[in-house]
């Protein structure tokens, strides 16, 4: 397993141990098939809070969330000449079998906080005058997390898979 993402919506229990803790009762189901749904790994939502508000746990109430389990260690970055990580190249599709442009990311050594590239190829067989193009995007890490929230969004809400 390299990933997995579960989704519910958070419903707390009654509260625990004088009140600081806050179990959870909440459902949440893999959105990838598992092989048996009666063993393996789950999800538990739970919190401590010495007070006993649970002011984060209860701005979740009622919310529908993700949560996603993710191996970091085996990603196949390779390092540059400079010593800056970069992942091989994503080849691009139109569902036709074929690969057109593609994209790539990497690490940026910008001196003001970490960033990273973007670096996207448009094929030529998109273009009248058939030559690829690219363009690069300059991202602080808070915009490239945005960036792969929205596209783990849209991975798990596209039409076609809903």
């Amino acid at each position: 397993m390299k990933k997995r993402t579960w989704v519910g919506t958070v419903k707390f229990d009654s509260p625990e141990d004088s009140g600081q803790a806050l179990p959870h009762d909440t459902d949440f189901v893999p959105i990838e098939p598992v092989v048996d749904e009666d063993n393996g790994v789950f999800i538990t939502l739970a919190s401590w809070d010495d007070n006993g508000k649970h002011d984060e746990a209860k701005e979740l109430e009622g919310k529908r969330v993700e949560v996603t389990l993710r191996v970091v260690e085996d990603q196949p970055a390779v390092p540059s000449d400079r010593g800056f990580n970069r992942f091989p190249a994503i080849p691009g599709s139109y569902g036709d079998g074929d690969s057109y442009g593609g994209v790539q990311v990497y690490e940026s050594s910008a001196a003001s906080g970490p960033h990273l590239w973007l670096k996207v190829t448009e094929p030529g067989i998109a273009r009248e005058d058939q030559k690829d193009t690219t363009a690069t995007l300059h991202l602080s890490l808070e915009n490239a997390l945005t960036l792969r929230d929205q596209i783990e969004w849209l991975i798990a809400n596209h039409y076609q898979v809903r």
